[in-house]
């Protein structure tokens, strides 16, 4: 992995119309399951394509094959999502910077557990982000803190998550906090709005859920 920054994974979500995820060459861009189509219409291929591939077109997998892809297939019947088994992949190979692609579709129960994959604690010390180009969300935990570069008419949203988040202070938001604490029943932190280009969160104790919403996209992946 030495010659790759970040790791895409890009899983079988819906993509929005009109919004884009970039990436870099420096990207390792794995295909999680039926997600490789995402890749297929951008005439691209993954470095690597897992799952119990259930999803996958066979010509798209067929192009895999014949590019020498690596694949790794697991049973259908398995205690782990197709999701979960990527990420323990990418974490084993080193990468500290991992990027969900189109984590959030149709079914409410995948998109959830999709995004509690935030949560896992082999995570605390890895630059993780859910992202489908109109919205990305990040998970801070104890002494951490955040900063997004936003746009005209973009929001974010801030949410405990299982217990009190507490000391909370923003940086360049409309209605800001100060050392504060949010509960996870609370809509206080839903829909705040950017007062500059670039926004910071902190806190100091428990698990914040930060959600940046962008009204629009003019960036092709």
């Amino acid at each position: 992995m030495e010659n790759y920054k970040r790791a895409l994974l890009y899983v079988n979500g819906v993509e929005i119309p009109g919004f884009f995820v970039r990436g870099n060459q420096s990207d390792f861009l794995v295909a999680v399951d039926g997600g490789l189509h995402h890749l297929v219409i951008r005439k691209r291929l993954p470095d690597l394509l897992i799952g119990d591939l259930d999803s996958v077109d066979p010509r798209e997998y067929a192009a895999c094959e014949a590019a020498n892809v690596e694949i790794i297939k697991y049973p259908p019947a398995k205690d782990k999502s197709d999701l979960e088994l990527a990420l323990d992949l990418v974490i084993e190979r080193g990468f500290k910077d991992i990027v969900i692609v189109y984590p959030f579709g149709s079914r409410m129960d995948y998109s959830v557990a999709n995004i509690t994959q935030l949560y896992r604690p082999d995570l605390a010390d890895i630059k993780i982000t859910l992202d489908d180009g109109k919205t990305e969300m990040h998970l801070l935990r104890d002494s951490d803190s955040l900063s997004l570069e936003t746009g005209p008419n973009s929001l974010i949203s801030l949410i405990a998550i299982g217990d009190a988040a507490k000391g909370i202070s923003t940086r360049n938001l409309l209605y800001p906090l100060k050392k504060e604490t949010l509960y996870p029943w609370q809509t206080r932190g839903v829909s705040n709005v950017p007062t500059k280009k670039k926004i910071t969160v902190y806190l100091t104790e428990g698990r914040l859920l930060v959600v940046h919403t962008r009204p629009y996209s003019n960036t092709k992946g």
